[in-house]
């Protein structure tokens, strides 16, 4: 299968203002490229094939950056995340995708195991794969075939709103527990976890 990944990122202002009492703007913005980098370059690991890795932002410097890391760059025009989302599915699917798996900019731990994992999961028959975060309440990667045209639903409670909207439709969901993904950076609690880990890595 033609396998492309959709990379959603908030412009540098809005993005992790939930961090604000622990972080700087700077360091904030910091944060979020930071993020951003591991998670392309994670993607861009040969074992893994994708055709393309779609960056969508309304922020120039975001789009900058996810360029020289090796993304293909989408101007998000839709001014919210589930349609910027649309935008680039619909770019992907033009482009001959066959299957996409969208994989949110805050995802830093995310492995290239990971990505395998979901994509041989849609090779296999499923028609859209979950990855939900830790409190399995959030989507926190998200796999789709081309059929599996639901309407992205990022938000408060996604993982249920996605298997619901998958299930109306008769399609086959697989959920895909793990726990490098389940992390995503949006409270001091989660970047002290990250930060953690991090360094545990690079000692490894």
């Amino acid at each position: 299968m033609k396998f492309h990944a959709i990379v959603p990122v908030k412009t540098l202002y809005q993005a992790k203002s939930r961090l604000a009492e622990v972080l700087t703007p700077a360091a904030r913005h910091a944060l979020v490229l930071e993020m951003l980098e591991r998670v392309l370059r994670t993607l861009r690991d040969p074992a893994i094939g994708f055709e393309v890795i779609w960056l969508v932002s309304a922020d120039p410097v975001v789009l900058e950056a996810g360029a020289a890391w090796g993304a293909s760059v989408l101007h998000e025009i839709g001014g919210e995340l589930n349609l910027a989302l649309e935008q680039a599915r619909t770019a992907a699917f033009a482009a001959g995708a066959e299957a996409v798996l969208v994989v949110p900019g805050d995802v830093p731990l995310m492995t290239p195991e990971d990505a395998v994992a979901m994509t041989t999961l849609l090779a296999a028959g499923a028609d859209a794969v979950i990855a939900p975060d830790a409190a399995n309440e959030g989507t926190n990667a998200l796999g789709l075939r081309r059929q599996a045209l639901i309407p992205f639903s990022f938000g408060l409670a996604s993982a249920m709103r996605h298997q619901a909207e998958a299930a109306a439709r008769g399609l086959h969901v697989t959920i895909y527990q793990s726990p490098t993904l389940a992390l995503d950076i949006d409270r001091p609690a989660h970047l002290v976890r990250y930060r953690a880990l991090t360094l545990e890595r690079a000692a490894s």
